[in-house]
Formats: C-alpha cells, sequence, structure tokens
C-alpha cells in the first residue's frame, strides 16, 4: 500500500513463499524517514519487530513531512483530548468545519436482509445410499449375460493369427473363457477394490476355478469318471472313494486341469478386476497379473492334452473381459478432471 506494489514476486508460489522467509523487501519507494520504521515492523525476527502498535506510533510521531493539501476550504484537525477512557481524537473548535460530502460521494444504502421464516424448513440434501442387494443382482446378472459377447470379440484376433479353420479349438476357448469370466465375477462377490485378503474369498474362487478344470478336461474329450459298482480293482482303472472308476492316465490328466484353473483363480485378487470403486475402469495391471500366474503355473498344465495356449488365453481373455462388462463408479477425482477436459475443449 505505500509502494505501489507487492513486496515479493517471483514466477512461482514456492519462488515468493522463499522470498517471504530470507529475503528482504525493497522500500526504496517510502519516504527516508519512514524506512527504518518499516524495515523494523518487517524483520524476520519476532523479536526485533515493534512490540505493540504504541511503540510503532510512538517511532512515528516525531517525524513531520510537508503534506501538499488541495485547493479549497481547510480540513480539521483533530485534537488529541485525555479523557477518562483514554486518548480520544476530537476536531479542533478553532478551526473550521469540513463541508459536508457531495451526495454522489456517499456509500449507498445498504438493502435489508430478507426475513427468513423460521417455520419453513430448509432443503436438505438426500444422501446418497449404497446399491441395494436387487440393484446388485441385477447388474450381476446384466453382467454376465454380456460375458459371452465379450469372449468371442475378444478370440477374433486369435483366431485369426493361430488357426482360422480350428473351429472346435475356438469353440473350447470360447467355452473355457466364458466359464473362467463367470466364476471370477461370481467368487468376488460385491468386494470393494481395497476389500481385505480373505481365506474364505480365494477358497470360493479356487473352487470355482476347479470346476471350469473339470470342463476344460471334459470339452478335450477325455473320459469322465464313471460308477463301477463292486468292479473289483484292475490295473487299466483308478478308484475314487472305491466307487467311481477311471482310466489311470485320465485321472492323472484330470487332476492337472483342476489344480491348473483352481489354483489360478485362487491366486490372485481378482477382485479388483470387478470391484465397482476401482481406480479406472480397465487396467492392464490385472492382465500382467493374468499372463504372470497363467505361466507360473505351466508345470501343472497336462501337455499331453494339447498346447498351453489352452490355458494361457482364457485366463488373460477373461480379466479383459470381466473388466469390460463389470460395474465402475468413477471416483470424484475422475469426476472433476473429466469435467476440467470438457471445459477446456
Amino acid at each position: 500500500m505505500l509502494t505501489g506494489k507487492i513486496p515479493f514476486d517471483g514466477e512461482s508460489d514456492g519462488e515468493i513463499l522463499m522470498k517471504h522467509l530470507t529475503a528482504t523487501p525493497d522500500l526504496s519507494g517510502v519516504p527516508e524517514p519512514f524506512r527504518p520504521i518499516l524495515a523494523k515492523a518487517l524483520d524476520k525476527n519476532p523479536n526485533k519487530r515493534y512490540a505493540s502498535m504504541i511503540e510503532m506510533a510512538q517511532a512515528v510521531e516525531p517525524i513531520h513531512l510537508p503534506v501538499a493539501m488541495p485547493v479549497g476550504p481547510r480540513l480539521p484537525h483533530l485534537a488529541h483530548v485525555a479523557g477518562p477512557a483514554g486518548l480520544i481524537l476530537t476536531p479542533d473548535p478553532e478551526l473550521p468545519k469540513a463541508p459536508p460530502i457531495p451526495q454522489r460521494l456517499q456509500a449507498p444504502p445498504i438493502p435489508a436482509a430478507p426475513k427468513v421464516d423460521a417455520k419453513t424448513p430448509l432443503p436438505m440434501a438426500k444422501p446418497v445410499l449404497p446399491p441395494s442387494f436387487r440393484d446388485r443382482l441385477t447388474g450381476m446378472l446384466g453382467s454376465l449375460l454380456m460375458v459371452p459377447a465379450v469372449a468371442a470379440l475378444g478370440l477374433v484376433p486369435y483366431g485369426l493369427l493361430a488357426n482360422p479353420s480350428d473351429w472346435t479349438g475356438l469353440m473350447k476357448l470360447f467355452l473355457v473363457t466364458t466359464a473362467l469370466a463367470w466364476a471370477v465375477m461370481i467368487g468376488s462377490g460385491t468386494a470393494a477394490f481395497r476389500s481385505p485378503d480373505g481365506w474364505a474369498r480365494r477358497a470360493r474362487l479356487g473352487a470355482l476355478g476347479l470346476l471350469v478344470g473339470a470342463l476344460a478336461f471334459w470339452l478335450d474329450g477325455w473320459t469322465m469318471p464313471r460308477t463301477s459298482g463292486a468292479m473289483p480293482f484292475t490295473s487299466s482303472q483308478a478308484y475314487l472313494f472305491g466307487t467311481v472308476a477311471m482310466p489311470p492316465d485320465a485321472f492323472s490328466t484330470g487332476v492337472r486341469y483342476l489344480l491348473y484353473f483352481g489354483v489360478a483363480l485362487a491366486a490372485g485378487r481378482w477382485w479388483r478386476a470387478t470391484a465397482r470403486d476401482r481406480k479406472e475402469r480397465f487396467s492392464l495391471f490385472p492382465l500382467l497379473a493374468a499372463g504372470f500366474w497363467s505361466g507360473a503355473l505351466l508345470f501343472l498344465w497336462p501337455w499331453e492334452a494339447g498346447s498351453p495356449a489352452m490355458g494361457i488365453v482364457p485366463i488373460v481373455l477373461s480379466i479383459v473381459a470381466v473388466q469390460a462388462v463389470s460395474a465402475w463408479t468413477p471416483s470424484a477425482k475422475v469426476q472433476s478432471a473429466k469435467k476440467l477436459r470438457l471445459g477446456r475443449a
């Protein structure tokens, strides 16, 4: 206010704050007698400043500078009168009174505030309620119905690059991919993105992975277990619980099918790909996790059953389908950023 410019300026807020902490303001625009007074008042050390406004006023009072007065009636000076309440400033009676302020310079009257009836209830904001169980169930059913379409679209590039004429293999991949995506969504349930890592959820996902492994085993044409009754044990059959038998080679292959898909679903945090409050609708990290687990568990894959692509492709593609069809509610930060981009556009 005294110099006509701010005390510190810079190219960034950090630079200005640093100058406030370390630099000394430029007082060259202030008359010389007032410079030491202002310098003391602006000292970085609080102990070196004036202890009170009275002390600062006592330092300013002895300074007398010529003041250019405008042409016209002389304005009254204020006389110091000591009263019971302390120092009082009153007009000097020996000087003429100041002319009245013209009407055009007076401030307009402040309008009265509107009256508010205390009996009238104020509008209340409606609380944002979480979706009901019915809404969640309806949304999940709709997402489950969209999975086959996304899985079919995802297999188009693989079919064109691998073997376009192998319709049987593509159909197997389609069915296993759809089953895996359904297993991930059903096993994850309504878990949030930062839900605790519970063994119950992992066990549910692993059990559903075992069922997908049984489906893949059956689609590859292997002999399923059958009831053997009281049939005696032979070298060509393996018994389960004493009543169900199957060929030994089929038994070993089936167990590896079950373990491959069961462990793959139980190992990853796949509920983060289906969570409604996930950071982004589609993220590459779940795809990388799917590729890692499907490759790390290849030691369980039944190599005699076929190419390991029959296991890797469905796992990765199912995570793509899960993210594409699962409901997503963007956070407030994402919504504000989107509005800002639209406003700039």
